[in-house]
């Protein structure tokens, strides 16, 4: 789920929040897509970024989760760092 961005070295995910989680899960199922992780507490769906063009007929905002692994007392954590906000008619993989 996780991308490693060449550009600046670290990890990135794609998410949407809110009410937009059933409308691009709704997506995803239909076109065959699993590989995302449902957070119900904090009404999130976590997703590879490749997939944000999918979306491309929907009016969403989708989050880009920057993140880093952290080792902290012999456990390696994922820890995010900031949250950029794109749209999936704007966003391009190469950018990253």
């Amino acid at each position: 789920m996780l991308y490693f961005s060449q550009r600046d070295y670290f990890l990135k995910s794609a998410k949407v929040f809110g009410e937009n989680v059933a409308a691009v899960r709704q997506i995803f199922d239909r076109n065959g897509y699993h590989d995302y992780r449902l957070n119900q507490e904090y009404q999130c769906l976590e997703f590879h970024v490749s997939k944000i063009k999918i979306l491309n007929r929907l009016n969403v905002e989708v989050g880009i989760s920057t993140n880093i692994l952290e080792k902290r007392n012999g456990k390696t954590y994922l820890h995010e760092l900031k949250v950029d906000v794109t749209t999936p008619q704007t966003f391009q993989l190469s950018d990253l």
